[in-house]
């Protein structure tokens, strides 16, 4: 249930017990890792205290044993990560398991002495394998998907259409815990908006130079509201609400989402103080050298209300139109306060 309820690669430990002539998985532990669609990386820090808290609680970790790995929709086989993991873990045994979200599984056994020998195709017998309607797997499921949101950060690339549908599918089980704002605030605090700029920072990196954004610098967001951020304490830990991203100019981005996050305009505060929040903003972007902002925000709304005007909503066009004038009128003010933005 793991790779099913996972949107990218997973990995994990196990516990196994030698029966018989029977190698029995009697446990499996989710490590915290990062994830992306075809690699997962788990973190050597948790491992370290995931066997520490075994000792504590009385069981052994020389249990540990397996090694499972989830290739999400990919082919399964024996990776890269596969054998360095199974390089790194490998004690008297090690049995590994890869599997995908069609049902397919591979199994190998692998030891160290008196010479390095593997074992392939191993057969994986489920010994209890419930009914899929089995009203009993909802809980399980609960928690599953509770562990992964917990343990696996989910990085770029990734397929944003596939996860944003991923994640409406499972929202009313897997969603981000925080609090959303209803509208715009002119009163954000300078950490607070220092923080979301280095959160659109991380974003734009790691799209930048993947298949996601061909025909553009980065995977533009293409609505960077504070509506569309997760907060918790003050403080912007996640951006949601991929369904507009698209390849485009980080300055798209940038500009867009300065203009709401400041709410820079007739709403918000008088121009030198917007100057000093826009600097803000940019220091902990770390915008290039070359960068005009001011003329990235006029963009930005320029562009916003062409599309109200091709939608035939006039009156918000007429507001948005006056908050372009604004900025026109202020440009100089605006960016004076940046004149000694690069370092």
């Amino acid at each position: 249930m793991y790779i099913e309820c996972c949107p990218v690669e997973i990995g994990g430990l196990g516990e196994v017990e030698l029966r018989g002539d029977r190698f029995i998985v009697t446990d499996l532990f989710l490590i915290a890792q990062w994830g992306t669609p075809s690699e997962t990386e788990l973190d050597p820090q948790h491992i370290s205290s995931f066997l520490a808290e075994l000792l504590a609680q009385g069981r052994d970790p020389a249990l540990i044993r397996v090694w499972w790995h989830s290739h999400a929709e990919a082919e399964v086989h024996w990776s890269l990560t596969d054998q360095k993991t199974i390089k790194s873990f490998l004690g008297d045994y090690l049995i590994s398991i890869v599997g995908n979200k069609r049902g397919e599984f591979l199994c190998r056994l692998d030891t160290p002495a008196p010479a390095p020998q593997t074992i392939e195709d191993l057969p994986l017998i489920p010994l209890d394998e419930p009914a899929v309607a089995d009203p009993e797997l909802g809980p399980l499921r609960r928690a599953i998907l509770g562990e992964i949101r917990e343990k696996v950060r989910i990085l770029l690339p990734v397929d944003l259409g596939e996860l944003y549908e991923w994640t409406m599918a499972t929202a009313s089980d897997y969603y981000i815990e925080g609090d959303v704002p209803d509208e715009l605030d002119a009163g954000f605090s300078d950490e607070t908006m220092i923080a979301a700029a280095r959160l659109i920072r991380r974003y734009h990196d790691a799209t930048a130079g993947t298949a996601l954004a061909e025909g553009g610098e980065v995977v533009c967001h293409n609505d960077l509201s504070p509506c569309n951020f997760v907060f918790r304490d003050a403080t912007p830990v996640a951006i949601i609400d991929f369904d507009s991203a698209a390849p485009g100019a980080r300055s798209d981005d940038i500009g867009y989402g300065l203009f709401l996050w400041l709410n820079i305009g007739t709403d918000g505060p008088a121009a030198r103080e917007q100057a000093r929040r826009i600097r803000l903003f940019c220091d902990a972007y770390g915008v290039a050298d070359d960068f005009d902002v001011v003329d990235a925000i006029a963009t930005a709304v320029s562009r916003n209300i062409e599309r109200l005007r091709g939608e035939g909503r006039l009156v918000d066009g007429s507001w948005w139109q006056a908050q372009l004038r604004w900025v026109e009128r202020n440009r100089i003010e605006l960016g004076r306060g940046l004149s000694d933005l690069s370092p």
